[in-house]
């Protein structure tokens, strides 16, 4: 809503985004670092053994990209390693019955696996096998705390377990992470997701107004072409064969589209080394169709009209101060400064990361990504608030049994911003629907679905001859496409004695608002500062109000 500056101003709304990893069917594990994938040297942290040694961290992990081997006691094939036994204590409910689940393979002959004073179970088939297999056991606790322990003191020469699980076999539906309240604009798309626990399977409704959504059973719901008629209360209930959970209501807000362009993201500053792709995107709304003008240090850049500018071969003398000119027949709108600083590349380290044992999913949390429709990049960087794109994109393998879907081809490349050997980098990879733009900016910015993997630290090396290689640690899955907007509230205070105008934003706390202005008639928006929300309410003054006609205002939350 926009009013004239002695009455309310207005309300204003901004694309942000925000990443989740939602899997299908979760069920609550007791066991913890249950796959071994805490940095080394760290990889045994919650366990215990009679002797701790190396572990393995290579492609071929039955989940994520390490194991554990565990030798006999004798000195055999496999001595550096845990020495016979390893154990970890949980803590546990008398009477309550646990599935206990972990991969194997090795020289197996005589793994005693222990719950407790109990043996569940030994595993001896007499040779050797060099393939992942899974076992499970049905135990029942006796006490508070019970010892789970691997025991291979039998005779194996080495016994490798991996992925090992205890699970409450009549844990009832939860719900772990809650459904987010969103508003957007009339015509996006816009997704819920739910992060459901317990004994699978796991059963979706999802609801609106306290009604059932007919064919909305999924752990995620999209709505696609919102209208106004999309405003209300939605809420999903998860539920299996031992109980049922509802989740709190989240709030679907639609706003009509504004007449003038709105810039939802702005551009963002950029400090880069040689051999990145920089690109400089916005994210706009508007009514009717917008066009866009690129400006390098105040001059536009020829054949620079869309909502993305990308540099492929950037170097020093691109660097300087961008700006982005939208308009549509209803007025102008001018971005806020972006810098773009090129550094020149020391030599670089070259990294190798796979994602065997841990697949990507689609938003559901089961289907496995495959094929070219999904690409994945590598981002990276010295600094883990601030990491660019770097080598060339890779689609996802696609195979007649579905062995390797979610698994996508190989991605490597050189992170140029490296200047010494040990030095700490920070990597991650991205994925997106080539549907939806041919870089994981447009995709995010379309509303389309998208998905991140955590951030992992990892030690450059010299280069050549060796890369720096990593399988990542844990599987994740695509967010539903949906632009996600939250709401800032402008109220006026006091005239300062200059004859300013002081205003109050009201909003998110540990936010960052753009404010700008423009005259009444016709609109036409600059930018006049950026205020950080530390409490709730922040103030902010514009010293020139007085010496100008009528203006009005509007408050953005900067998307990171």
């Amino acid at each position: 809503m926009t009013r004239r500056l002695k009455s309310l101003p207005w309300l204003a709304l901004l694309l942000v985004s925000l990443s989740f990893a939602f899997r299908g069917v979760a069920q609550s594990n007791i066991v913890f670092n249950p796959s071994f994938e805490i940095d080394f040297p760290h990889i045994f942290e919650g366990w215990s053994a009679a002797y701790l040694g190396g572990a393995v961290n290579e492609p071929g992990a039955a989940e994520g990209g390490a194991w554990v081997g565990i030798g006999n006691g004798s000195g055999g094939v496999r001595a550096t390693y845990p020495n016979y036994l390893l154990f970890q204590d949980l803590k546990t409910v008398p009477g309550r019955v646990y599935d206990l689940r972990f991969a194997t393979r090795g020289n197996l002959q005589g793994l005693k696996v222990l719950f407790g004073d109990t043996v569940a179970g030994t595993i001896d088939i007499g040779g050797s096998t060099g393939f992942w297999f899974y076992t499970n056991y049905t135990v029942t606790a006796t006490s508070t705390n019970t010892r789970l322990a691997f025991d291979n003191s039998g005779g194996s020469n080495y016994a490798d377990v991996d992925a090992v699980s205890v699970r409450w076999v009549a844990e009832p539906a939860g719900i772990i992470k809650p459904v987010v309240s969103r508003s957007a604009y009339e015509g996006a798309t816009v997704g819920f997701a739910v992060k459901g626990q317990g004994v699978p399977p796991l059963s979706y409704q999802w609801h609106r107004d306290g009604q059932p959504m007919a064919g909305q059973m999924g752990n995620a719901l999209t709505l696609t072409n919102i209208t106004l008629a999309d405003n209300g209360r939605y809420y999903v209930v998860v539920s299996n064969a031992f109980g049922a959970a509802q989740s709190l209501d989240a709030i679907l807000a639609v706003t009509p589209l504004p007449q003038t362009p709105l810039i939802t993201t702005q551009p963002k500053s950029l400090s880069v080394f040689s051999g990145y792709e920089p690109t400089l995107d916005v994210s706009v709304v508007g009514q009717g169709s917008l066009t866009y003008q690129w400006q390098f240090n105040g001059s536009n850049i020829a054949g620079a009209t869309n909502n993305k500018l990308l540099m492929p071969s950037a170097s020093e003398t691109n660097s300087g101060l961008y700006t982005v000119v939208i308009s549509n027949p209803n007025g102008v709108t001018v971005s806020l400064p972006a810098s773009l600083n090129i550094n020149p590349s020391p030599s670089g380290t070259f990294i190798d990361i796979r994602n065997e044992g841990t697949p990507v999913f689609d938003v559901d949390g089961v289907t496995r990504l495959a094929g070219t429709n999904y690409l994945a990049r590598l981002y990276g960087g010295v600094n883990s608030n601030s990491l660019h794109a770097f080598g060339s994109t890779s689609v996802f393998y696609t195979d007649g049994y579905g062995l390797q879907a979610g698994v996508f081809e190989s991605l490597a490349g050189l992170v140029p911003d490296t200047a010494t050997v040990g030095q700490n980098l920070y990597v991650q990879v991205r994925v997106w629907e080539r549907a939806s733009g041919e870089d994981y900016e447009e995709a995010r910015l379309r509303g389309g679905k998208i998905g991140k993997s955590d951030l992992f630290r990892i030690q450059a090396r010299s280069y050549p001859p060796f890369p720096s290689f990593r399988n990542l640690t844990n599987s994740f899955s695509l967010e539903a496409g949906s632009p996600l907007y939250a709401s800032a509230k402008l109220d006026p205070g006091q005239v300062t004695p200059e004859g300013g105008v002081e205003l109050l934003v009201t909003g998110e706390v540990g936010t960052r608002y753009l404010i700008e202005y423009s005259p009444l008639s016709p609109p036409s928006w600059m930018p006049l500062m950026v205020v950080t929300n530390q409490t709730g309410t922040v103030s902010f003054v514009d010293a020139n109000a007085a010496t100008n006609s009528a203006r009005i205002y509007r408050a953005q939350i900067l998307s990171d």
